[in-house]
C-alpha cells in the first residue's frame, strides 16, 4: 500500500476527521475517511470482577447511539505525572465508587481500527469492592450494574 496524502476535511472541538488517499497493493486508488484527536492523552478501560464474580459495569447515555448503554469504566490519562494503572484506578473509582488493589494490564489496543486512531490501555481489576465515597460531579448520574460472569460450554 502506498500513502498518496493525508488532509484534515474537518476540525471539531474534540473530534477532526481526516481522509487519506492510497493505492492499495492491488494498484487501486481509494480514499478512506477516520477520526483523530488533538487530545495527547490515552485512554484507560478496566474489567472490574467482584470478589463474587461479578463485572462491574455503567451505564451512560451516549448522543451518538441516542440513548443508555452499558459500558465497562474508562477514562483518560489527564492527571499530569500519573502512572495508567493510577489511572485506571481512579476512573474505576470515579464512575462506580469501587476500588481493587490490583490493576492488571491486558492489551493495549484501538478503540476501532478502521475508524479511529485512538489507542488505549486495557485492564484486569481483580477483587473489586465497593468502597463508596464522594464521585466527582460528572459521574453522580452514572449508574452501576453488576453482571453476574457466565461460563459457556
Amino acid at each position: 500500500m502506498k500513502i498518496i496524502r493525508t488532509k484534515r476535511v474537518f476540525k471539531g472541538k474534540y473530534l477532526n476527521v481526516e481522509e487519506t488517499s492510497f493505492v492499495s497493493k492491488q494498484g487501486v486508488k481509494r480514499t478512506w475517511e477516520y477520526i483523530t484527536r488533538d487530545n495527547p492523552f490515552p485512554f484507560v478501560s478496566v474489567f472490574a470482577l467482584t470478589k463474587d464474580k461479578k463485572v462491574i459495569l455503567e451505564k451512560n447515555y451516549r448522543v451518538p447511539v441516542q440513548d443508555q448503554v452499558l459500558e465497562l469504566p474508562a477514562g483518560i490519562n489527564d492527571v499530569e505525572g500519573e502512572t495508567e494503572q493510577e489511572a485506571v484506578a481512579r476512573e474505576l473509582f470515579e464512575e462506580t465508587g469501587y476500588r481493587s488493589e490490583k490493576m492488571i494490564p491486558v492489551v493495549q489496543y484501538t478503540i476501532n481500527a478502521g475508524r479511529s486512531t485512538e489507542i488505549g490501555s486495557f485492564y484486569f481489576a481483580p477483587d473489586a469492592v465497593f468502597v463508596g465515597g464522594e464521585r466527582r460531579r460528572r459521574h453522580r448520574r452514572n449508574r452501576n450494574y453488576q453482571s453476574p460472569v457466565k461460563r459457556s460450554g
